[in-house]
């Protein structure tokens, strides 16, 4: 009877070490990566937070910003972090983040793709300046303010959603976007800035909502596949060389 309930014993002893396996390994894979993550970005922490300050990929592949690094959230990313970063092909960038600084990833030439979280209340000035594989971004309707260049030369770019959030779109935001086709302005957006879509040479179709009140000088300025430009009766204030071709 003793010998019996040994080996029962035994057997659950083994029984939870083989279930525990899965577990260990897990936590280990997990805790592997969140180092591997932490050694392959630089940070500072500031007042509590922390700022992405690089962490540049030495081959093509993903950056996955985390959440919090020591247990500060992460917050920002700063000036120039990945910028030239061309090993770069996606990030991901967690919803703790308010702020893009400026040319944090300008001429990642190998970026395809970005989804902006919605924590994010600005995108700095040439955030992502001259990235020229990047087909796609999402702009959440947390932001505000969308810097000078921000998208400019991001030729792969078809298409453009700005939610009416968004309160100031930058001089030159998407200059030169010469795959831009189309561009939706949501309601909300007060004034559209100067050369914005200077030179995007495939732009055929643009929504101007109500709620703008002025469009910067030469705005369309070289967008020589859009034939006409409605703007709302809402713009009093219209720069140099935006030609009026219907008001609504």
């Amino acid at each position: 009877m003793n010998i019996s309930m040994e080996r029962q014993a035994c057997l659950r002893r083994r029984l939870a070490g083989k279930a525990s396996t899965p577990i260990v390994l897990s936590l280990l894979v997990m805790l592997s990566w969140v180092a591997q993550v932490q050694a392959q970005l630089a940070w500072v922490t500031n007042n509590g937070t922390i700022m992405i300050t690089g962490g540049c990929p030495s081959s093509p592949g993903t950056v996955m910003i985390p959440k919090t690094i020591n247990g500060l959230p992460v917050t920002s990313i700063n000036w120039h972090a990945f910028a030239s970063c061309s090993s770069l092909t996606s990030v991901t960038i967690p919803d703790s983040v308010t702020s893009i600084g400026g040319w944090v990833f300008s001429g990642c030439t190998g970026l395809t793709s970005i989804t902006v979280p919605s924590s994010v209340a600005s995108i700095g000035d040439g955030a992502f300046n001259g990235c020229s594989s990047l087909t796609s971004v999402t702009i959440p309707d947390s932001v505000t303010s969308i810097g000078d260049w921000a998208f400019s030369e991001c030729t792969s770019l078809t298409s453009i959603i700005i939610p009416g959030s968004v309160t100031n779109i930058g001089d030159s935001a998407f200059d030169r976007c010469i795959s831009l086709t189309s561009v939706s302005i949501a309601d909300g957006v007060p004034s559209i800035g100067s050369w914005v879509f200077t030179g995007c040479t495939n732009l055929r179709s643009v929504s101007i909502p109500i709620s703008v009140a002025s469009i910067g000088g030469w705005a369309f300025n070289g967008c020589t596949s859009l034939t006409s430009v409605t703007i709302p009766n809402s713009a009093t204030r219209i720069g140099d060389g935006v030609s009026v071709t219907a008001r609504a």
